[in-house]
């Protein structure tokens, strides 16, 4: 979902890699020409007072990076860390025990990975996230599995687990709703990033 949702946003000729959960598909290397990474998807979120579709920029690794902190101006997003975690957090303490320990925006499972395959290459990262689930949203473990290595529904999963549980219905189309969100609105985000990014370059060539 999340990688279609780029794919289909940001300008043609824009490469999109699909890393999958936790980074398991990530290349050995940036590819080569690469000037910038940029990490986005979702995320859960970790501070109280982000809500479900906030986006949370994490420029740490930027910090150099004028023309790039310009394209992030005005976007709307909430500037924070990002936590990375080894392990899906699917209760609210959970979150708020990270919270506490890290101060952390929100937490996703990629960050490090990706940093330090960027740092490896000398490359700067710019990290974007939509919040999917909120710091008091508690996630059903079961769900998980409902996915596959990328991210992408398996229908045979889900067809199984709602016979099993035809209560959960409610629950699984709001984690759906709020999963579609997001990602249409870190997709605009990237884009928009994109966008000023590339008239940044033209107007320096001018």
């Amino acid at each position: 979902m999340e990688a279609a949702a780029l794919a289909s946003a940001v300008p043609a000729g824009v490469p999109v890699l699909t890393i999958g959960i936790g980074a398991c598909r990530l290349p050995a290397r940036v590819p080569t020409g690469c000037r910038l990474v940029i990490l986005a998807g979702l995320a859960g979120g970790l501070d109280p007072a982000l809500a479900v579709g906030d986006v949370v920029v994490d420029v740490d690794g930027c910090a150099g990076e004028a023309e790039v902190l310009r394209a992030v101006e005005g976007l709307g997003a909430v500037r924070g860390r990002v936590q990375t975690s080894a392990v899906p957090l699917t209760t609210s303490a959970g979150k708020a025990k990270l919270f506490a320990e890290t101060g952390a925006a929100a937490v996703d499972m990629e960050a490090a990975a990706v940093r330090a395959w960027a740092d490896a290459a000398d490359v700067p990262l710019l990290h974007l996230r939509a919040v999917s689930d909120a710091a008091g949203d508690a996630l059903d473990p079961d769900v998980l599995g409902l996915v596959d290595e990328v991210g992408r529904t398996r229908p045979g999963k889900v067809a199984a687990f709602l016979l099993r549980h035809p209560n959960r219905v409610p629950a699984l189309a709001r984690l759906g709703s709020a999963a579609k969100l997001a990602c249409g609105r870190v997709a605009e985000a990237v884009a928009t990033v994109v966008r000023r990014l590339e008239e940044q370059e033209r107007a320096s060539g001018l």
